[in-house]
């Protein structure tokens, strides 16, 4: 067409029904950006000059072929409709293909827009050429390849552009208004800013909280490991760093027969034997308690220097139970129902030092000996250090009056000291026992070592407990005190009696008698006060005066009690403190037993017998200790360690 009126008189000769066609699927097209449209109507009007035109399919194709063509699509776009519906009349106009190919969209469930033919020059005539999607790319023309598009399952040749049918099967785009265009920009932008002022403040919050946390874990672990610190630090006086002995037999160790009396068998309270006639009779001491003669080891005091003249001191045992071990080794080199559970009697207090120096810091720190202290002593009949109620001692008298006279109310006293009392304290003795390994054999019910069928242990578990005290520093110097001076208690009486306390020439203490002024010997009262001030503790800061204290102690001390009331222990106690001393030691001092011993703890309960745990060191230097149980005295349990020692340790 060569001109606008040329395309206009087109139109016009058009049916209505075409019109109306043509009109919907203008206003689908893309008019803004559609060059296929324009190549289209750039085609029509070429087409339209007289030496333009061509063969619809080709150039070498006639007429009848292009018709016969033209029907064939015609006939394949109607089977691809429907096969079945044989009833379709094909019509060779475009109301008819239209139809055809708006039922074929509508089987496929497709959106098809209304117009789905050209409308070619020529009769006016219009008819299929091909078919094609509007936003498809255009095939290369130059390198005239040909390609088959299926649409709707019939194959086209696709490398004409002549004669195009435009299928716009594609949504449209359509632009958004312009208002709403830039509302939705500045959504995304303040929302995108929004967003990046959240994520920083959440970035700052994360880095805070992180912060906040690491300095709370920094802090707590600080904390944690600062208490645990201070947990873990010993005390001055705590053992620390000591080899846990382990005694154990080996191919040389002697073992000795079991006494038949000995406590794991039942037995009367004095059994019955029987002579050699076989009459029944009571057993003697000696049936009891059978010697056993101890043959020297080679190296050993007896074996090289014996004392023929003295056997029963020195070449003989009767305890029931024994063990010797060697410490450089652990090797037990003699022993004697030593994995026996027996009553250890007061050797327990042993266990109740070595725990309790654990949890002290200050041995001059003071203490007030209770009413249960000095109860519990004398309703148990044990020993005892003789401490007053209502006295006030230090730490260290507690210790040393533990082990060095055996004292129960010292032992009861430490116990209250350290946790309070007995059955705390005696959970940290079985924790103790636990750590050196004994307590599958050994229990502890208190703290004395009084008789108790759950307080026991083994020969052996002894020899544990005081190998590792002696490596305390200061249970070794306890261990080996031989005479011991407590601290006085000047508060233990009145500021007057006191004040007349008179020391004689052979140490005896007497009452001076009372002056006009009822004060006696100003200098005297002048150095009682001041003494009184030094040695006090909880009367030093105003909790307790001198008259409580007597009233406490049972010894009034008020005008009218006269000085024959007072006891000459009171004055003792208050003047010099209380002189004790530890028998074994000072008794076995001047034995020759090759070596020296350097501690030991005695015991006695009527069930266990005497008994004694004790360390040694022989004059080559060796270290040993020996412990043993149920003897029938005081003087053969220490003959007995003379005789082990010179007999069996090298």
């Amino acid at each position: 067409m060569s001109s606008d009126n040329e395309f206009d008189k087109y139109l016009n000769n058009l049916d209505s029904e075409d019109q109306q066609v043509l009109n919907e699927y203008m206003d689908n097209l893309d008019l803004e950006y559609n060059p296929q449209l324009d190549e289209y109507l750039d085609r029509i009007e070429e087409q339209n000059k007289p030496e333009m035109r061509s063969s619809i399919w080709n150039n070498d194709s006639s007429e009848t072929d292009n018709e016969d063509k033209s029907q064939d699509v015609i006939q394949n776009t109607t089977q691809d409709a429907n096969p079945e519906d044989e009833h379709l009349e094909v019509r060779n106009d475009a109301k008819a293909i239209a139809e055809v190919i708006a039922e074929t969209a509508e089987r496929y469930d497709e959106d098809v827009d209304p117009l789905q033919v050209s409308l070619l020059d020529g009769d006016f005539e219009p008819y299929v050429d091909t078919l094609r999607y509007k936003d498809e790319p255009e095939p290369d023309s130059k390198k005239n390849k040909k390609k088959n598009l299926q649409v709707n399952n019939a194959v086209r040749p696709d490398n004409n552009y002549d004669d195009v049918l435009y299928i716009d099967n594609i949504p449209k785009k359509r632009g958004l208004p312009v208002f709403i265009t830039v509302i939705l920009v500045l959504l995304i932008l303040g929302g995108g800013g929004f967003a990046v002022y959240r994520y920083t403040n959440l970035l700052d919050f994360v880095k805070k909280q992180e912060a906040e946390a690491t300095t709370e874990l920094v802090v707590t672990t600080e904390a944690t490991t600062e208490e645990a610190t201070t947990e873990e630090l010993p005390g001055p006086y705590a053992t620390v760093d000591y080899t846990l002995h382990d005694p154990h037999t080996t191919n040389d160790t002697i073992v000795y027969d079991s006494n038949p009396y000995s406590l794991r068998y039942p037995q009367e309270e004095w059994p019955l034997t029987r002579d050699e006639d076989g009459n029944e009779r009571e057993a003697t001491q000696e049936d009891l308690y059978p010697t056993i003669a101890l043959e020297a080891v080679e190296g050993s005091l007896n074996s090289t220097s014996p004392n023929p003249d003295n056997l029963a001191e020195t070449q003989v045992m009767t305890s029931r139970y024994m063990v010797l071990v060697d410490l450089a080794d652990d090797s037990i080199v003699a022993k004697r129902d030593s994995d026996v559970v027996i009553n250890p009697a007061s050797m327990t207090k042993i266990l109740t030092v070595l725990t309790a120096v654990d949890m002290i810091d200050n041995l001059d720190d003071t203490f007030k000996i209770t009413h249960e202290d000095v109860r519990y002593a004398m309703e148990n009949d044990c020993s005892a250090v003789g401490f007053l109620e209502g006295e006030t001692v230090t730490v260290r008298d507690l210790i040393y009056g533990t082990i060095v006279c055996s004292g129960a109310d010292a032992a009861v006293g430490l116990a209250e000291y350290c946790c309070g009392g007995q059955d705390a304290f005696v959970e940290k003795m079985n924790e103790k026992a636990e750590e050196l390994g004994i307590s599958d054999t050994a229990h502890f019910t208190n703290v004395v070592g009084v008789y108790d069928e759950n307080l026991h242990c083994t020969m052996e578990d002894m020899a544990v407990i005081i190998s590792t005290a002696v490596q305390n520093e200061l249970l070794a110097d306890v261990l080996n005190t031989r005479i011991y001076q407590t601290t006085p208690d000047p508060n233990i009486v009145s500021a007057d009696v006191y004040n007349r306390i008179q020391v004689g020439e052979d140490g005896t203490l007497t009452l001076a008698p009372k002056d006009d002024a009822g004060t006696g010997d100003n200098n005297e009262a002048e150095a009682g006060e001041e003494t009184g001030e030094e040695t006090t503790g909880d009367d030093a800061a105003g909790d307790n005066d001198a008259g409580d204290n007597a009233e406490d102690t049972g010894n009034e001390t008020g005008d009218d009690i006269t000085d024959e009331d007072i006891e000459r222990g009171v004055l003792q106690v208050a003047k010099n403190g209380i002189q004790i001393s530890n028998m074994f030691m000072r008794r076995i001092e001047d034995k020759d037993t090759g070596g020296e011993v350097l501690g030991a703890k005695t015991g006695f309960v009527n069930a266990a017998g005497f008994c004694c745990a004790s360390y040694y060191k022989s004059n080559s230097g060796k270290e040993y200790v020996c412990v043993t149980g149920d003897t029938y005295s005081s003087w053969r349990c220490i003959y007995d360690h003379v005789g082990i020692y010179r007999s069996l340790a090298k």
